[in-house]
């Protein structure tokens, strides 16, 4: 349905539980998300923040 290229930005204006964000981050986009609740947006750091485990 959308063109889109890997590196091309996406932008979730009601973030949620930030699915839209962690698929866009999977497939190689950019994405940027807003909440008005600050636990959507403490979520969307959690599951969106690369861990190095080392």
């Amino acid at each position: 349905m959308f063109e889109l290229k890997e590196g091309d930005s996406v932008l979730d204006p009601f973030l949620g539980g930030s699915t839209t964000l962690i698929k866009a981050k999977l497939d190689g986009y950019n994405a940027v998300g807003l909440d008005i609740s600050p636990f959507s947006v403490f979520l969307s750091n959690v599951l969106t923040t690369k861990y190095d485990p080392a």
